[in-house]
This record gives C-alpha cells, structure tokens and sequence, in this order.
C-alpha cells in the first residue's frame, strides 16, 4: 500500500465509520491490517467502528491493541480514556487521522 492508497484508505474508512456504513468499513480495515498488521491508526478506527455501534468492550480493546503498537498514540489514549471513566463518556471519538 502505498502512502496515498493509505491514505485514500483511512480517509474512507472514516467516511464509512460516520456514515453508518460500519460492515463495509470493518472489511475496509481489515485489509489494511492485513497489509500492515502493527497499524495503530486502523486499530484505533476500528475501536471507533465498534463504539460507534456500541460495542464498547471491543472498541476499548482495539484502543488498547492500537496503545500496545504505539503506546504515544494519542487519538487512542483519548479514546480509551474517555471509555474507562466511571460512567464512560460516550461523546468526543477522535478517529484519528488527518490527512
């Protein structure tokens, strides 16, 4: 995958994510994990995916697999911050990326 087709790829993936389109945007990504398997932004795209259609103890652990491969990542601190206050603030996800 080259920078640009990466690129392309996540600026949909989001697009998908905010438009509901989460099954399309699931398969999206996991063929850019498969090209590249230490991927914190897909990881972290994926724990917005599955939070966003409420699966909130997927996303915190794709948050913490995108923390593992990049423990300095911030979008996925965020996010994985926000879901383990008491109650989780289920408002402001940070996809991420920016193009």
């Amino acid at each position: 995958m080259t920078k640009k087709s990466g690129q392309y790829n996540f600026e949909k993936a989001i697009v998908l994510i905010t438009n509901n389109n989460l099954d399309e945007a699931y398969a999206l990504l996991k063929e850019i994990i498969a090209e590249n398997p230490k991927n914190e932004i897909a990881f972290n795209l994926l724990g917005a995916m599955h939070e966003k259609s409420g699966n909130i103890e997927d996303a915190r652990f794709m948050y913490r697999v995108a923390l593992t491969i990049n423990p300095a990542y911030k979008p996925a601190q965020a996010n994985l911050h926000r879901l383990t206050q008491l109650p989780p603030v289920l408002t402001g996800l940070d996809m991420g990326y920016q193009s």
